[in-house]
């Protein structure tokens, strides 16, 4: 015990000494430059920010404020905002919900034009810089896109539902409509045509699809729309599509004994595109099978000169050999 006597007294003269006056400097001295950088650094923040607010104020973007604005979860279902209405055949015609969208913005050809060809990417995204070369072919890209902006931001308001709108969906790259709360004439479009191709049962109901043909979709994809080089593309596309169609339906109705229902299919199909040589066949098929034999010659003469003036080549050999199954028949009797 004696021997740990002058330990215990040097460990507790240790305890009692003070720290010397040049480390009490050097740590005050560093706690002062760690506020100083804390303080720098918050003020550097703050100016960035205000800097930051001035900018977005001198140049405003409706893509960067919709997504500011947009909530950062879907809305329940009880929060859905009304569907969006767009049918483009025959015209544009916008509804929300059942409230027709008057809005003179709606009438504005490049506002028209934009929401079609949102409309017809069913949902899908388009590039920002690609929509605006699209709508604006003639002008540099700066301009371009500065006038998607202003057209952007005009149509959001044309479509706004208590006071932001809905459908309409963007980012930095890309521009899209909302698909759930989006609805088109395009899509039945597209139904109508698989039943005509496809479903041999739907046929039994002929009336009611001729119906359609004829009335909602008796005249082309926007018409009078001619400014975008998609538009158009897609017009002749699905021109195209409801031709296939009708002359399949017609072929089938023939099969069926329903002589009637084909006969107005394959008159529809020609009248939609008369440049169709199987809508010429189709429908001397259906007059034949009526009992037409006059009637399917003179659609064979009007074939044949169709083709000899416009594309310089002889009719196929199966309208051919249709116009000879009437002369056969003709010389038999």
């Amino acid at each position: 015990g004696a021997g740990l006597e002058p330990l215990t007294t040097r460990l507790s003269a240790l305890g009692r000494l003070a720290p010397s006056v040049e480390l009490v400097g050097a740590l005050r001295a560093a706690e002062v430059r760690d506020r100083e950088e804390r303080a720098a650094h918050l003020h550097a923040r703050a100016t960035g920010d205000r800097r930051s607010a001035a900018w977005r104020r001198a140049h405003p973007d409706p893509f960067r404020e919709d997504r500011r604005t947009r909530p950062a979860t879907a809305p329940s279902p009880q929060a859905m905002p009304p569907v969006l209405h767009v049918d483009l055949f025959g015209g544009l015609s916008v509804r929300i919900g059942d409230v027709p969208v008057t809005s003179s913005v709606i009438a504005r050809r490049k506002a028209k034009t934009l929401l079609a060809v949102l409309v017809l990417r069913r949902g899908g995204e388009l590039p920002r810089d690609r929509l605006a070369e699209a709508l604006w072919p003639d002008s540099d890209p700066k301009t371009a896109r500065k006038n998607l902006s202003s057209t952007w931001s005009a149509l959001a308001r044309a479509l706004a539902v208590d006071g932001s709108c809905p459908y309409l969906l963007a980012d930095d790259y890309g521009c899209r409509l909302d698909g759930r709360l989006v609805e088109s004439d395009v899509g039945r479009f597209e139904a109508l045509c698989r039943k005509l191709l496809f479903n041999r049962a739907q046929l039994d109901t002929w009336e009611e699809l001729y119906s359609q043909v004829c009335g909602d979709y008796a005249d082309d994809l926007l018409p009078c729309e001619h400014d975008s080089a998609l538009v158009d593309s897609l017009r002749l596309r699905y021109r195209t599509e409801l031709a296939d169609a009708l002359v399949a339906a017609s072929e089938r109705l023939v099969e069926a004994g329903e002589v009637r229902g084909a006969l107005w299919f394959a008159r529809e199909a020609l009248r939609r595109d008369s440049s169709r040589e199987d809508a010429y066949a189709a429908q001397m098929q259906a007059q034949i099978a009526a009992g037409q034999r006059a009637a399917a010659l003179e659609t064979y003469f009007a074939c044949r000169a169709y083709l000899a003036e416009e594309l310089g080549i002889d009719p196929s050999p199966r309208i051919v050999e249709l116009y000879r199954a009437v002369i056969e028949e003709e010389v038999e009797v």
